[in-house]
């Protein structure tokens, strides 16, 4: 698991929008049993740690000196693609959660050079697992398309 350090803010809507400089990223920290928690966190520290947990992955945020385990339940970014707001959801140790994970289609559909279209009708998938089993993606071999009617189904 991988820690991010946060701090605490106070500024909400247009202080917020001024006191932001190009290095931080406002927050939001909820779940259950949890008062809701406003939050910076520094755009390197946090792009790291996407790289490295990925979108569904867990997270260990430190918040006043309390260490909180959270998933990062999704991320808000600017027309030019730089991200400008994140949320967190805490998360319990043996308690399962439903969260999204993403598809990823592998391999060439021998369907489609026969003159056949693959159409992908799901680009993620809900589960519900521990967090600590949540997979950065779920791996969909095309390959298995090999007659026109042929799908794949969950």
């Amino acid at each position: 698991m991988t820690n991010l350090k946060t701090t605490t803010r106070t500024k909400f809507r247009r202080d917020l929008r001024k006191s932001i400089d190009k290095d931080t990223i406002p927050a939001e920290l909820y779940g259950k049993a949890l008062e809701n928690k406003h939050l910076f966190v520094k755009r390197g520290d946090f792009e790291k740690v996407l790289s490295e947990a990925g979108e569904s992955g867990v997270v260990i945020l430190d918040v006043d000196d309390e260490k909180i385990t959270v998933i990062i339940r999704g991320d808000q970014k600017t027309p030019l693609g730089e991200i400008d707001h994140i949320d967190f959801y805490a998360v319990k140790k043996g308690i399962k959660i439903k969260t999204e994970v993403s598809l990823n289609f592998i391999g060439e559909a021998p369907v489609e050079k026969e003159g056949g279209i693959v159409v992908k009708v799901m680009h993620e998938i809900e589960v519900e697992v521990r967090p600590r089993n949540i997979p950065q993606e779920i791996d969909v071999n095309l390959e298995l398309l090999t007659q026109l009617n042929s799908s794949i189904t969950i």
